[in-house]
């Protein structure tokens, strides 16, 4: 893959993502608890203790679809309590596989738009491998542009994700509220799962967004032939087997993150991305909220 084409692709879908972030914030659909510090964002079903003065009753009314069921839905709202939170993009060589850096790119952006809107204080920690670059400020739409910077300028990916340096580096960090990771399924099951409990000892939100492919866990093919320069003959290897392995790996990564926060936001692509921007944009609203399991 031409890094060029990374650079310049990098900055289109960063800016897309900007631009959509901000017609969401600051779209017709505003709260009427104006002067009270909340945001409406989006609705969801009612459940047993939701404030009733929440629920959206026109909403509602539309959903009644069923004369034997009540079907409540209330107004989600963001309240706007300036928190401090720590960010780490995972970027690593297995991110060039079709579009899936592109995807984290996109979701990293919708949540610095919403922090901004927010006012929170961020920590953005950019993992290369063993290095990593920490990007602390208070303005989160700095860190869109300095996210961009290091994409273009960027040589090469480490083989190897960051994870387990960010371990070493959480400790410093004991004011956050939240920590959020964007990585995606090349990770080690063992250092997400002790990644979760360092972060649950800290009493923080902990949330991942984990950006994959549908070709990474279903083959294109069940069966292939491999026909090599210079012998007249191929051979036959079963895809499955090597798909099966991969898709072990990934269900102990997705149980050891599920084991210690409820926030996990798996997306199969910049499309799917787009089509989860509320769902991506809400999961940042629990972190900072310390919604985790307990």
């Amino acid at each position: 893959m031409d890094l060029g084409d990374v650079c310049r692709v990098s900055s289109a879908t960063m800016k897309s993502a900007l631009a959509e972030a901000i017609e969401i914030i600051y779209g017709r659909s505003r709260s009427v608890y104006r002067g009270i510090g909340y945001e409406y964002i989006d609705f969801r079903p009612y459940f047993i203790g939701d404030d009733v003065r929440h629920i959206d009753w026109r909403i509602s009314a539309r959903s009644m679809t069923n004369p034997y069921s009540i079907d409540l839905y209330v107004r989600e709202y963001i309240r706007e309590t300036k928190v401090d939170v720590l960010i780490a993009l995972d970027l690593h060589r297995s991110l060039l596989f079709w579009d899936k850096l592109y995807t984290l790119l996109y979701a990293s952006t919708l949540i610095l738009a919403l922090a901004n809107k927010l006012d929170d204080n961020i920590v953005f920690i950019t993992l290369l491998g063993e290095k990593y670059i920490i990007y602390p400020s208070s303005n989160p739409r700095d860190i869109i542009e300095h996210i961009r910077n290091t994409i273009c300028s960027l040589g090469d990916y480490p083989a190897e994700p960051g994870i387990d340096k960010l371990l070493t580096l959480l400790p410093v960090f004991r004011k956050i509220r939240g920590v959020m990771v964007l990585t995606d399924y090349a990770i080690n099951p063992y250092t997400m799962l002790r990644l979760g409990r360092v972060v649950r000892t800290m009493n923080t939100g902990f949330g991942a967004i984990i950006s994959t492919n549908i070709y990474e866990v279903k083959p294109p093919l069940e069966e292939g032939i491999l026909y090599f320069t210079g012998i007249s003959r191929g051979f036959r290897t079963g895809v499955m087997e090597a798909y099966n392995e991969i898709k072990k790996h990934v269900s102990r990564v997705k149980a050891s993150i599920l084991s210690t926060t409820n926030t996990l936001v798996e997306l199969y692509g910049l499309e799917e991305a787009r089509d989860e921007r509320m769902r991506i944009m809400r999961s940042y609203v629990d972190i900072r909220g310390r919604r985790r399991k307990v």
